[in-house]
């Protein structure tokens, strides 16, 4: 057990951390509302273009649309608040340092985790990290949190087109095959909770990548009251972040094998152990 140094060289001080948090308020840039914007985002932008994005909003969307985008800022905001407020704690890192030497890591975490990753991303090179979200409302929320870390979102059809899905895997496959990471719930999105689906495993097959399971387990929190029963972290307790064995898919002959070995390392990381080979 042993500290693990932030991906940034310096961590900000609380009022840096403040002033950049009020600048993505006043700059939309992270949270631009479509698609259509991306190639513009990343730089600075004009008071008359955040407002135009301001506006954009709204009227394409409704009010509706412009309360999801200040929600992905909300939980932007609460996440870098825990980060900066609890007290770390790391369990087996060294698994983390092995899945990292070999490259195409999926961090992988039962979808009850899901806020307490973006509150410990910051441990990682977010800029580096592709992931596959839902498209639909729920993307209008996740992707601009996923662009506010520097994380590049790919969105799945929310209809189940299946052309339009299996599009948008093979974009994240091509992305860490180009020595991207990423990070999956593989009970997610919608469940059912603690049940692996087969996704990941052919996705890590293909790629010859290595899956992180892991969990991030705060000591003060309460639940959602929604399928997965989402863990909230509170400030200013104590978070604990376990990494199990990583996985190498293309080590097993059977699909079968590398679900029930994720299933098995997931559920113990959330119990607070790794489980070794």
């Amino acid at each position: 057990m042993e500290n693990i140094t932030p991906y940034s060289s310096r961590n900000p001080t609380f009022f840096e951390q403040l002033y950049t948090s009020l600048k993505i308020v006043i700059n939309l840039a992270p949270f631009a509302p479509s698609d259509t914007y991306e190639s513009s985002i990343r730089g600075p932008c004009s008071i008359v273009t955040q407002m135009a994005w301001l506006t954009k909003t709204f009227q394409v969307g409704g009010i509706m649309r412009g309360v999801r985008l200040f929600l992905a800022y909300f939980i932007f905001v609460y996440a870098w608040v825990v980060y900066q407020t609890v007290r770390w704690r790391f369990i087996d890192p060294e698994n983390r340092d092995k899945a990292l030497e070999h490259g195409r890591v999926i961090y992988t975490f039962w979808h009850t985790n899901i806020v307490g990753w973006y509150c410990s991303v910051r441990f990682e090179d977010p800029t580096n990290i592709v992931n596959l979200t839902l498209g639909g409302k729920t993307g209008e929320i996740l992707g601009p949190l996923s662009r506010a870390y520097g994380c590049k979102p790919v969105f799945t059809c929310p209809d189940d087109d299946v052309r339009k899905n299996a599009t948008a895997v093979a974009k994240v496959i091509r992305d860490i095959k180009r020595g991207m990471n990423s990070f999956i719930a593989p009970d997610g999105p919608e469940g059912p909770a603690y049940q692996v689906k087969p996704g990941i495993a052919t996705i890590t097959r293909k790629i010859d990548g290595v899956i992180l399971p892991m969990a991030v387990l705060p000591k003060w929190h309460f639940r959602l009251w929604r399928w997965d029963r989402a863990i909230i972290p509170l400030p200013f307790s104590k978070m604990t972040v376990t990494y199990g064995e990583p996985i190498f898919a293309g080590r097993y002959s059977a699909a079968d094998e590398v679900l029930e070995k994720i299933e098995g390392n997931l559920n113990a990381c959330l119990n607070g152990y790794s489980v070794r080979d």
